[in-house]
């Protein structure tokens, strides 16, 4: 068996050359702030982690997807550079949360474009209860949803 040790100073170097290419902002919801990090135009492709993460989770969808969308990925609340949400954290103050600052993010834009698609995927199944609640928010934005288990 060959024995296989993780890089973490080569790992945070990728992280750190694929984040260099990104717009980081930090936008206000009714309880916090979301690190958001955004790469390429066009349709926006949301990617949303799981507990116990960070944007780093998408770290090799990012700059492929980027040629063809506009890829969005947040620090959930609580992770990351994001602000933690105020207890009780519940699937449902989490959406709203990412809802009240995707709907921000899209309208800060240099460039204001009419959302005719967004894809979410999501990791995890709490994350998948999240993404519908966020349809439910977002949904006159939104022509089609895309939602997969990972």
């Amino acid at each position: 068996m060959i024995e296989y040790k993780f890089n973490f100073d080569k790992h945070l170097e990728y992280l750190s050359a694929i984040e260099q290419h990104s717009k980081k902002s930090f936008i206000n919801s009714q309880d916090s702030k979301v690190c958001w990090r955004s790469w390429g135009e066009g349709t926006p492709l949301i990617f949303l982690h799981g507990g116990y993460g960070s944007w780093g989770h998408w770290i090799k969808q990012a700059i492929p997807f980027s040629k063809k969308y506009r890829v969005l990925i947040p620090d959930m609340p609580g992770f990351g550079e994001s602000d933690d949400l105020t207890l009780p954290h519940t699937p449902e103050k989490i959406a709203s949360n990412l809802a009240d600052t995707i709907l921000e993010l899209i309208t800060l834009d240099e460039n204001p474009i009419t959302v005719s698609y967004t894809h979410l995927r999501a990791h995890e199944t709490l994350m998948n209860l999240v993404c519908r609640l966020l349809l439910e928010k977002i949904r006159a934005r939104v022509a089609r949803a895309w939602l997969a288990a990972a």
